[in-house]
């Protein structure tokens, strides 16, 4: 996956993240939340934050360099 499709998900997790904390004062919290066909299901809204945030941790590792390699002549 690419580096730019990556930080679009963070992106689209961050929305995700925002919907879900604002619904927390409604009626009827979020506690299911699809992105990307990747299908997220809590009991409540803060399992879900905390879910969404892990997702979100896991896509911004994958950006981080892994190894460098220096090569000197």
């Amino acid at each position: 996956m690419n580096k730019e499709r990556i930080r679009e998900r963070i992106r689209l997790i961050d929305i995700a993240i925002d919907e879900v904390l604002q619904s927390e004062s409604l009626a009827d919290p979020i506690t299911s939340y699809t992105i990307d066909s990747v299908v997220i299901s809590k009991k409540s809204s803060a399992e879900l934050v905390l879910e969404l945030e892990r997702l979100k941790s896991t896509y911004a590792n994958s950006l981080k360099v892994k190894e460098m390699r220096f090569i000197f002549a």
